[in-house]
Formats: C-alpha cells, structure tokens, sequence
C-alpha cells in the first residue's frame, strides 16, 4: 500500500471550499489529471454517492475510475473509496475553518498489487508531485474568484 498526506490553507471560507471539493463536475476545472467527473447517483453529494471519473495516466492514455462516498460530514470531513479501479484507492480530506480561510488535508492509499507494489515508493512521489500542482491551482483559482 501506497500512502501519502498532504495539506492546503486556501483564502476563502470553509463553505465555499467544501462545495467546490465536493462538486464532481468542477474537478477537471483545476486537476490536471481529470478529463471528466460526473456524479452517478443522485445530487447532492453525500453519504453513499456514487461518482465516475476518467482521468489521466502514462503515455497519453486514459482510465476510468468510480468511487462510493464512504464518510459525509458538511464542512467538516469526506472520504470515499474506489468500487472500480486499475489502482483501487480511498482518499480522506477535512476540513479545517480558520480566520479567512480553509485548511484541507488530504490522505491518500493506493492498493498497489502483484508487480505494481514494486513501484509503490515513486508512484506516491510522482502523484504527490502532481497532486500538489494542482491544489495550487485550486487555491489559486478559488482565491481569484474563478471558482
């Protein structure tokens, strides 16, 4: 298993951040990996969700992933897992509301099996990396107003 954490303060308040993380449809708007995310269960998002995402991956292809909202607290905290994967995953980020802003910490576990656990070290480094790009896009575009 692959894990990695990461943590972000963005400029705006808690509210505002947890909507945008938790509308599937703006992912693609600031992850450089996202093509397309859409939920496939009814809105809003919440306990039991259900969501699918086709996403970047190496030399110019894509995958698919879907993901069930596994923990829901407004404001305060989301986890879900993959029900369908290449990589299965659970990611956990909450929600932190400070004076002017919002910190957000993300974990992430990559179930890497058979030959991929070989390559469990540099894959959490690679999309940390990438990840992390892309939060300060996020935060970039969340404190422009863009999102």
């Amino acid at each position: 298993m692959a894990t990695l954490e990461t943590t972000i303060t963005i400029n705006r308040p808690v509210e505002d951040v947890f909507t945008v993380l938790t509308t599937p449809e703006d992912t693609p708007k600031w992850s450089s990996s996202a093509v397309e995310e859409h939920l496939t269960s009814v809105g809003p998002v919440g306990l039991g969700s259900t969501r699918s995402a086709v996403v970047k991956s190496f030399g110019g292809r894509t995958m698919t992933n879907e993901t069930v909202v596994t923990e829901f607290e407004t404001n305060r905290r989301v986890a879900m897992r993959s029900t369908a994967a290449q990589v299965p995953f659970q990611a956990t980020w909450s929600f932190t509301a400070l004076p002017g802003a919002t910190r957000v910490e993300w974990t992430w576990r990559f179930e890497l099996s058979g030959v991929l656990r070989l390559f469990g070290p540099p894959f959490a480094v690679f999309f940390k990396r990438s990840f992390e790009r892309d939060l300060s896009r996020l935060k970039r575009m969340m404190e422009a107003g863009e999102l």
